[in-house]
């Protein structure tokens, strides 16, 4: 990993820049919209951690316990970048965390931030120096070594070939609250040991890319899809800004179109489908209690631009609407929970 950073990452902009119903999603009625239903994304990192907080603490004094928070952790411009390794981003998840941590401090919390392990451990307090990079924020690692937390010889050799050579999952019981980063989806499993661990603190699943882990389980040398059942169902969403951007062929110029949306989400709010309509300003075009499919958004964006090519979105419109596994219904029996879509 890249040395993380303490240059405040607050202040850098974010962005660089009543439709047909889709498929199987409840649009709210805009006069029964809430204030949390029509709140702006954020323009500057600083806005994003501080609204990720509000929500995070909104959904914890409700109960929730198991909390998604998902942003672009660079602008878009270096997002977009090859030049963007997975080193700069996890560096950048960092330092956002410690950010998002602070809010927490102030109301006089503990917190944890929790790397994979005690390699990354390493790396992390090599380039920050300290692995307290804040008073009352303590970076650990989910797993102790295998040396320190071998109870005997036999578990020692035991765990040299296996998962468990990385130690034990070990809770932090002086922590209030948990915050992991840059987990993978392999490593999933250890954050629902820790929360099985630890299960009255609030664990935040902090840009973990929680939508590509899913389509990840059940491959080889993944975690099962029953993954998704037993515990990442049990994950609220509380606060959401995923941006996709999307190309469409047109039968006159400029034949190539190229649009963009925005799925956000602050609790208690709804998740908004926002269309990019230039200069880094979204239009709110749909508002559902329900989170939308991956293709349900794209419908709903697509729905929502102003082409005059009737023949070419049309097509658009006809195209076919799919769901992802974790999506279809006829799965959603075996679920513990449905927080991860409402």
């Amino acid at each position: 990993m890249a040395r993380p950073h303490s240059t405040p990452s607050s202040q850098v902009a974010l962005f660089a820049t009543t439709v047909p119903r889709a498929v199987g999603l409840e649009a709210i009625p805009e006069a029964d919209l809430m204030e949390a239903d029509k709140t702006a994304p954020p323009s500057t990192f600083f806005e994003c951690t501080l609204q990720a907080y509000n929500a995070a603490a909104a959904a914890i004094k409700d109960g929730y316990k198991l909390l998604e928070v998902e942003f672009p952790p660079l602008p878009a411009a270096e997002m977009a970048s090859q030049a963007s390794s997975a080193n700069s981003i996890g560096s950048a998840n960092i330092n956002l965390a410690n950010e998002m941590a602070q809010y927490f401090v102030r109301e006089g919390k503990q917190v944890v931030i929790l790397v994979p392990d005690k390699d990354e451990l390493d790396l992390i307090e090599e380039g920050l120096g300290t692995l307290s990079p804040s008073p009352n924020v303590t970076i650990r690692a989910v797993r102790a070594r295998n040396s320190e937390s071998a109870d005997t010889m036999g578990e020692l050799i035991l765990g040299i070939f296996s998962r468990a050579a990385k130690g034990k999952v070990l809770p932090w019981y002086n922590a209030d609250v948990y915050i992991s980063v840059i987990s993978s989806g392999q490593e999933l499993p250890d954050l629902e040991a820790l929360h099985q661990a630890d299960p009255t603190k609030p664990l935040i699943f902090f840009n973990l890319n929680l939508e590509t882990h899913r389509g990840d389980l059940g491959l080889p040398a993944f975690p099962s899809k029953d993954l998704h059942y037993r515990f990442l169902s049990n994950i609220k969403p509380v606060y959401l800004l995923r941006t996709r951007q999307y190309a469409q062929t047109l039968s006159r110029p400029p034949f190539i179109l190229n649009y963009q949306g925005a799925l956000f989400r602050t609790y208690p709010g709804g998740y908004q489908c926002m269309l990019d309509t230039g200069s880094g300003r979204y239009r709110r075009v749909e508002t559902s209690r329900e989170r939308p499919a991956l293709s349900g958004f794209k419908d709903i964006i697509t729905q929502a631009l102003d082409v005059e090519d009737n023949d070419t979105l049309a097509s658009l419109r006809r195209g076919a609407f799919s769901k992802t596994w974790w999506e279809k219904e006829e799965g959603w029996a075996k679920e513990s929970s449905d927080n991860w879509r409402t």
